[in-house]
């Protein structure tokens, strides 16, 4: 059996990062979805999961936007001395 060869996938360029990512989430909700197709969503799920999920989602995506607009400031701001 020969060696394994490693691959570092931060060497690989940003666009295909993002399509493997998103080739690797696409095939786990596939698999997610033609599993649990049949089957109710249990209560709890639907009753504390999907909003905490929204609101998690929501607060990153303020986070990011407010550090983005800070780290802009800094870099826009002379250095003071």
């Amino acid at each position: 059996m020969p060696p394994r060869k490693r691959v570092d996938l931060k060497r690989l360029p940003r666009w295909l990062q993002y399509a493997i990512a998103l080739a690797v989430t696409a095939v786990v909700v596939a698999l997610a979805w033609q599993t649990g197709k049949d089957r109710p969503v249990p209560g709890w799920i639907q009753d504390y999961l999907v909003p905490a999920l929204g609101w998690i989602g929501l607060i990153l995506l303020a986070t990011g936007v407010l550090a983005r607009i800070v780290a802009r400031k800094k870099k826009a701001s002379p250095p003071n001395g």
